[in-house]
Order: structure tokens, then C-alpha cells, then sequence
């Protein structure tokens, strides 16, 4: 650490303020353990059993869209002249504190890309921009097996992502 900080301590701060935070680094160095106590400790788990956490789960053969669609949104029914058509609203994940985003370079560097509506607070939702998480405060962390290509799996990471990120930790 610096001075007596630890990389924890800077997650933490990062998370608290409402900032973009990438944990990156070699594998089993508790990037996704980090994440996981966040979304636990200061979030109470997922939003979906009561808690103020998102977490959207990456791998290469999922175009991010999908996922992070199915994340945010929810189907319904309207009725109107006896005919139901269906409805897709914003889910109550919009409203979510945190969103962790665990292994975001297991997707190919475009799909990647996709995340940036996320970085930048907002999902897309017919067609216009809806802010993610209450009141202005939004929390995103992501981690990545950095070493662009070293890991069998793993993409480079785009440059122009990660400058998303108002605090990187790299693990190694």
C-alpha cells in the first residue's frame, strides 16, 4: 500500500464515491473475492433478494447486450381490449447502488465496448438512455485477468475502457 493504505482501502473509497473501479491481475489474487465482499458487505447482495447489488457474469460467447438487457429489464403484460401484449419495462436492477461486472475481459475487446453505457451510469431502454442506481449515486466495479492475451480466455483490454475507470488496482 501507500503510506498505510491498502488496495482495499482504495476499492472501498472508489466504490463510496461513486466511482468506476477495476481490479485487475494475475488469477487467484482475490479480485473477484474483493468484488464479492463489496457486493456483500456494503450492498447486502443482490438487488433481487433485497439487497442494492447487481452482478453481470461474462464470458466470451455472450454478446453483452443480452445479458446486461435481461439484467435491466422485465416482461409484462398489457391488457387493453381484452388483448394482452407484451411490455418491457426497466426492472428494479436499474435502481441498484452497485454493479460488479466479474471478468469483463472474457468477452472479445469489441464486445467489451458495450459496457460503456453501463460505465457511464445508464442502460439503454427503447431506444433512450435510463440512469442506473438512485439520487445521482451509481458504483461499478470490474475484474480482469490483465496481461492482455497471457490468459487462456481472456481478450486485451481496450485502453479506451479502462480510462472509464476513475480507480485501477492492479493486483500483481
Amino acid at each position: 500500500g501507500i503510506g498505510s493504505l491498502h488496495a482495499t482501502d482504495y476499492i472501498i473509497a472508489g466504490v463510496l464515491a461513486g466511482m468506476r473501479v477495476l481490479i485487475g491481475g494475475q488469477y487467484g489474487s482475490g479480485k473477484s473475492q474483493a468484488a464479492y465482499d463489496v457486493f456483500n458487505y456494503y450492498f447486502g447482495g443482490s438487488k433481487l433478494k433485497d439487497g442494492e447489488g447487481v452482478r453481470i457474469d461474462v464470458n466470451p460467447d455472450t454478446n453483452i447486450i443480452a445479458p446486461v438487457h435481461a439484467i435491466y429489464t422485465c416482461y409484462t403484460g398489457e391488457e387493453k381490449a381484452g388483448i394482452i401484449t407484451p411490455k418491457v419495462e426497466l426492472s428494479r436492477n436499474v435502481q441498484a447502488l452497485f454493479h460488479w461486472i466479474d471478468e469483463i475481459n472474457r468477452t472479445p475487446t469489441p464486445k467489451q465496448n458495450q459496457f460503456y453505457a453501463v460505465m457511464n451510469g445508464q442502460v439503454s431502454h427503447e431506444g433512450k438512455p435510463q440512469d442506473i442506481g438512485r439520487e445521482g449515486y451509481s458504483a461499478v466495479i470490474a475484474t480482469a485477468n490483465l496481461g492482455n492475451g497471457l490468459y487462456q480466455g481472456t481478450f486485451d483490454f481496450d485502453p479506451a475502457l479502462k480510462n472509464r475507470f476513475g480507480v485501477v488496482i492492479d493486483t500483481n
